[in-house]
């Protein structure tokens, strides 16, 4: 349930028990999904004693409102005044569920690969990739699905404003370079919060890079045509030998997690405390 929190907490919206579609000024009474599933875990709270930390950390997340950090106070004073049950699902929230570990995939598979940024600036993959440590997250900009290209835009955002002052790397690669010209990743990026700078890039493959690329991401992308017909959620982390060497594979993964990873990857520098 927790998990399923962290997938919705970007995109939560009003929903109601009395009516199939909502009207505005939305109803009163109403009510929203991260709500609801606080409401559950709170029923059942008896069973997410290995939860207490992950619970009190999402009382410092703008993410959810007062209403919300009420319901995981009480679920904390629960676990707090409640015995230990026996758990059906006592496994860390932190274990990888879908989170996958790549070691040392030979960058040399794509020394050739040709990008264009936001600012149609030309780039090899090694200079932009070598002595940096790095997000690259894929999107494009004629997804439909606000849930993955959109969300995931918004969250390197996030992630951006986390770890840009450090000079680690966020990188959006479109699966859609026919299409997606300088101007439109730059306007596309910059209205879901994306500021532009030496460590932040929009990019599109040149030529036939995208095989390539696709090739070595092992990407989760179809296509008919020249149109993306179907694709994954996709963030890889890239080592400062611009070697891939983690990977967020068709889940919502999380600004906060992603940091931290990425500090660990850059071994010199302390890793701070996100909320």
């Amino acid at each position: 349930m927790l998990r399923g929190i962290e997938n919705i907490q970007y995109c939560d919206d009003a929903i109601s028990f009395d009516q199939y579609f909502m009207t505005w000024p939305a109803p009163q009474g109403y009510t929203t999904g991260v709500k609801e599933v606080l409401r559950t875990l709170l029923r059942y709270a008896k069973f997410a004693s290995d939860y207490v930390d992950a619970l009190d950390s999402m009382l410092g997340n703008p993410a959810y409102d007062t209403d919300a950090k009420g319901l995981i106070k009480q679920i904390i004073e629960r676990l707090e005044t409640t015995p230990v049950q026996q758990r059906c699902c006592s496994a860390p929230l932190t274990q990888d569920l879908g989170k996958n570990r790549v070691t040392g995939v030979d960058s040399a598979k794509v020394a050739g690969v040709r990008f264009e940024d936001q600012h149609s600036r030309e780039h090899g993959y090694h200079s932009l990739f070598k002595n940096k440590v790095s997000a690259v997250a894929f999107f494009y900009t004629r997804c439909q699905n606000p849930s993955k290209c959109s969300l995931t835009v918004t969250k390197l955002a996030a992630l951006q404003r986390l770890v840009g002052h450090d000079n680690l790397q966020v990188v959006a690669i479109t699966y859609d370079p026919e299409y997606d010209t300088p101007d439109r990743l730059r306007t596309y990026c910059e209205h879901r919060g994306m500021r532009f700078d030496d460590s932040t890039k929009a990019l599109r493959s040149l030529g036939s890079s995208l095989d390539v690329i696709r090739d070595y991401f092992r990407l989760g992308a179809s296509y008919s045509g020249s149109l993306v017909n179907a694709h994954q959620i996709e963030l890889y982390l890239i080592d400062a030998q611009a070697r891939v060497v983690g990977a967020f594979v068709n889940l919502q993964w999380q600004p906060q997690e992603v940091a931290r990873e990425m500090y660990e990857i850059q071994v010199s520098r302390p890793i701070p405390a996100f909320p």
